[in-house]
């Protein structure tokens, strides 16, 4: 991996982008975590969150680019 990539295959402002949703997911996760029983801990959360929050902006960029 190099220097100027966050993420193997990632340039760094998608990066930035991936984290922008992550944050917005997280929020949202936050917001239900008295709701769900399924995950407990808050770095289980958290995984969610950037899990999605990169599917997202993936199908975004893609949607953009056709």
């Amino acid at each position: 991996m190099s220097s100027d990539r966050t993420v193997e295959g990632t340039e760094p402002r998608d990066a930035a982008f991936e984290q922008m949703v992550a944050t917005i997911l997280s929020g949202i996760i936050d917001e239900s975590q008295d709701h769900c029983t399924e995950y407990k801990t808050r770095m289980e959360y958290e995984s969610l969150a950037v899990s999605a929050a990169i599917r997202l902006a993936r199908d975004i960029r893609r949607a953009c680019a056709q």
